[in-house]
């Protein structure tokens, strides 16, 4: 139950407000509390939310609005109204010709105003008295006109519709949707909604994705059978082999010391190479490392712009590691050493499977460990420590897939 006031100045214009976060305009008023003179109510909220002073206001009839039901007054008030900025953000002398957004129950209330006043234009008001508050399912929403004052009682202004100024009233606010309709606190809400689902979901990608590169990083090279044994070289070995190669890589030409080479199978020994001196050589270990399981030969062929073909011969300049890097992307390892990797190392696919299996776990194990310090038990404990955590593995391997990461080939 609210009291409402329509409030008029000498030249017979409508006082309007403008609560905060709205568009359109309202009557002002407030609502009333339990054993409250109503009249007093809607002075009050006058003069705090515009600034304007109203005595005696007289009450007019009632409305029962779809949200809630008003106490209607008119009272007389001069001066420039002025907003409070707590709850109103505007408020404005209405002349009854400029076309404003309202809010439904104006209109209402201004034609029982309208009515009284064309029906009993000569009528006092009866100034307002304290009353319990009316029932407004059970009082009409048009009043019957009301006994005559006396004769200090100041009479009704003229009316504030004239016929010769007729008001243009919208149908829509800005956004389109139609005046009265109730905005509801979803509607407000979607947006901010929808970009926090956004964010979470560009998140859960970006945490996907340092997933997979960590599964394929920790566990580069790894073999599916144990590695050869170390070989144990004879004393002075390497330093032979050093003199015959006059202390030069024979793949970049560069002179290194014996703490910069190594000693290296041109055959690898676990694709069947010997230990014997004629299948040695001493390379750096920067090209140790580029060479890995590839034969000497092989090696030579995938390189050949940048090294010559014969075996244990060195280019005839330098070759710097940034060739070889692009010589690396500009070609790709033999069939014979891409089908030994395959057979021999763990491939990208199997590695991204057992760790979507090992980070469901985790996620698992945690739900578990919280359901359970809750008090949950039996099938509220597991159940969803099973869906959250399969749900995690599938994600991790369904971006995997789509990014190409399980297809990828190591080396």
């Amino acid at each position: 139950m609210r009291a409402t006031a329509v409030v008029l100045n000498p030249d017979n214009d409508v006082l309007l407000v403008q609560h905060n976060g709205q568009d359109d305009w309202a009557l002002p008023g407030g609502r009333i509390i339990v054993g409250e003179d109503p009249a007093h109510r809607a002075a009050v909220e006058v003069e705090e939310e515009t600034g304007i002073h109203i005595t005696q206001p007289i009450r007019v009839g009632h409305h029962a609005g779809t949200a809630a039901a008003h106490e209607i007054y008119v009272a007389q008030g001069s001066g420039e109204p002025r907003s409070d900025h707590r709850e109103i953000q505007g408020a404005i002398w209405w002349d009854g010709v400029r076309p404003l957004r309202m809010q439904p129950h104006v209109f209402a209330i201004l034609e029982i105003v309208q009515s009284i006043d064309d029906d009993e234009e000569e009528t006092h008001l009866e100034p307002a008295q304290s009353f319990p508050n009316p029932d407004p399912e059970k009082e009409p929403t048009v009043v019957q006109p009301l006994a005559h004052m006396e004769e200090q009682t100041p009479t009704l202004p003229a009316p504030i519709l004239p016929e010769e100024s007729p008001v243009t009233r919208p149908s829509t606010n800005v956004e389109g949707r139609p005046l009265g309709q109730k905005v509801h606190r979803s509607d407000v809400l979607t947006p901010f909604i929808a970009t926090a689902w956004s964010w979470v979901v560009i998140a859960a990608l970006l945490l996907a994705d340092w997933l997979i590169w960590v599964m394929l990083r920790i566990r580069s090279n790894e073999r599916r059978i144990r590695p050869t044994r170390r070989v144990t070289w004879p004393k002075g070995l390497k330093q032979e082999l050093m003199r015959r190669q006059d202390n030069t890589c024979v793949y970049c030409g560069h002179r290194r010391i014996a703490r910069s080479l190594d000693i290296d199978h041109m055959v690898p020994a676990v694709r069947g190479g010997s230990n014997d001196t004629s299948n040695l050589q001493v390379i750096c270990r920067p090209c140790n490392q580029r060479k890995g399981l590839q034969t000497d030969r092989e090696f030579r062929q995938r390189y050949s712009r940048l090294v010559p073909p014969t075996p244990l011969t060195p280019p005839r300049r330098r070759v710097s590691q940034s060739d070889f890097k692009q010589e690396t992307q500009r070609t790709s390892q033999t069939a014979s050493v891409r089908e030994f990797r395959r057979t021999r190392y763990i491939s990208p696919r199997e590695k991204i499977i057992s760790g979507c299996f090992i980070s469901g776990g985790i996620v698992a194990a945690l739900v578990l460990y919280g359901l359970a310090s809750i008090g949950a038990g039996g099938f509220l404990l597991l159940f969803p420590s099973l869906v959250l955590g399969g749900a995690v593995g599938f994600g991790i391997w369904l971006r995997a897939h789509m990014t190409g990461a399980t297809s990828e080939d190591e080396g």
